[in-house]
């Protein structure tokens, strides 16, 4: 029998509200009300607020808003769990309170304001962090993806015009990145956040690539452009971790680091490392195994110092160190100014300098067109459960373990082979880090906010990045099906 292989999520944790499977099941969708008596639309769904930081999610009745002008409802059908939640959880990245979590999510347009033009209600659609305005002068430049309308980095938790549509117990709830994906609707999130994939995209699984995914194949194929035969160093095997560690096999580098202090993760492989069992500072230890230094590192955690170990780890003279994973608010980093001043570079991005509506749905179309095999996902939670959700998410990629019971030997799926005589070098490039496809406006369609449809209530919550088995073929990888021969495509 052909063995299936999981791609690239490591530990995915799926929750729904029924069963994502069954075709039949349909409940009931959300009350529709009129708010105020003045014939303004209004949803009351269920949401996970966080109250405060530190505190679990409570899943109570929101009422939603409906969609001003450029701005439209959407059903959630499956949102992922990003590190980035869980910072915020904890109160490591400073946001407003009360608010709706959740930035990775992939649903269903249900209906459309004014001036919306590239979808229309039935849509399926992705929703980014990182928006893409295609007006300000950062989303005109080549190479800017920081959109100026939507600031990602000092968020307001507020929507484009300054209001919030979230309403609870008599309370405006704050908004998340423009998205706050851990509802049954995210309504009111505006066109500029949002890019329309196809129609057979498989909505229970696509939701990792409104994040994970591009911004760990961007920081290899955009930001640190890793070359064949190159050495890599990856700090942190999370999500985006895992999505740099199949970036750079994909790009052929001939040897791969991979180096977390979580040893669940590691692979069967020779070439791990825990800096906490080695006697050595990492990047010294890096040295000796390379005889001279990495040609590139990543780091894809939340620590602030893997950024100076991966500089460190690196040949002085053309050495590149990119920084992905997001430290909390306000920490500083400091170094030696002899590892840059030697020729090293230290580089950051976002979402993997991708321009997000441009490139990530063609990415998702290729993604589609591959006779791909579906991701593993495991283990699959209800809605209610979200909070187990981020324990066992915590559990995973945390580095204090706080959740103490053993999780089935299923959450650990068997890992990637990372020597070098289980890498194949080959000069393949992604067409996702070219010029992204030139955007056409479709036709304006026009449609007053009406009573949702109802859709299968499907919600499911991913968490975390799988990589395939020791001695996968790049056949059998869905990530890497989508970049094998990319070349070939425009």
């Amino acid at each position: 029998m052909k063995k299936e292989f999981p791609s690239i999520l490591q530990f995915i944790t799926v929750c729904d509200y029924t069963n994502p499977y069954t075709e039949s099941m349909v409940l009931d969708p959300p009350v529709l009300m009129m708010a105020l008596g003045h014939g303004v639309p209004v949803i009351t769904c269920r949401a996970a607020i966080l109250w405060k930081m530190n505190a679990p999610l409570s899943i109570e009745e929101v009422k939603v808003d409906s969609p001003n002008a450029g701005e439209f409802w959407i059903k959630i059908i499956s949102s992922g769990l990003c590190g980035t939640d869980m910072h915020i959880l904890e109160g490591k990245n400073e946001v407003q309170f009360p608010v709706i979590l959740g930035h990775e999510g992939a649903g269903v347009v249900e209906s459309i304001g004014e001036g919306v033009n590239s979808v229309k209600p039935g849509d399926k659609v992705l929703m980014f962090p990182l928006p893409q305005c295609r007006e300000c002068s950062s989303c005109l430049h080549p190479k800017g993806n920081l959109c100026l309308k939507e600031n990602m980095i000092s968020p307001t938790g507020l929507l484009l015009d300054g209001t919030s549509r979230f309403t609870c117990r008599g309370r405006n709830i704050y908004n998340l990145y423009g998205t706050s994906t851990f509802t049954e609707y995210t309504t009111v999130v505006h066109e500029i956040a949002v890019g329309k994939i196809d129609d057979a995209t498989p909505m229970d699984k696509v939701c990792i690539m409104s994040c994970e995914v591009p911004t760990g194949f961007g920081a290899v194929f955009n930001t640190a452009k890793v070359t064949p035969g190159s050495t890599c160093v990856v700090f942190g095997l999370g999500g985006i971790g895992s999505a740099i560690v199949i970036g750079c096999k994909a790009s052929g580098a001939s040897r791969i680091l991979p180096v977390d202090i979580n040893e669940k993760k590691f692979p069967r492989a020779r070439d791990c490392l825990n800096p906490q069992n080695l006697e050595k500072p990492v990047q010294e230890v890096v040295k000796e195994m390379t005889g001279i230094g990495a040609d590139f590192a990543f780091k894809a955690t939340g620590l602030i110092d893997t950024m100076v170990c991966g500089l460190g780890a690196h040949f002085g003279i053309y050495g590149v160190c990119v920084s992905i994973g997001a430290s909390p608010t306000n920490l500083k980093l400091s170094f030696d100014k002899m590892l840059i001043l030697s020729g090293r570079t230290l580089k950051g991005a976002m979402m993997g300098e991708y321009k997000t509506r441009d490139s990530i749905p063609k990415m998702i179309t290729d993604y589609i067109n591959k006779n791909i095999n579906d991701p593993l996902i495991t283990p699959k939670l209800p809605f209610e459960k979200i909070n187990e959700a981020l324990e066992l998410f915590k559990y995973e990629t945390g580095p204090q373990g706080h959740y103490h019971a053993d999780p089935p030997d299923q959450y650990w799926p068997a890992c990637w082979a990372s020597n070098p005589q289980a890498l194949q070098t080959s000069n393949t490039q992604s067409s996702w880090a070219a010029t992204p496809p030139t955007h056409q406006a479709a036709t304006p369609q026009v449609h007053q906010a009406a009573t949702p449809q109802a859709h299968q209530n499907t919600t499911h919550w991913h968490s975390g990045c799988c990589l395939p088995e020791e001695g996968c073929n790049t056949t059998h990888c869905w990530i890497q099906t989508c970049l094998r021969d990319a070349d070939k495509h425009d």
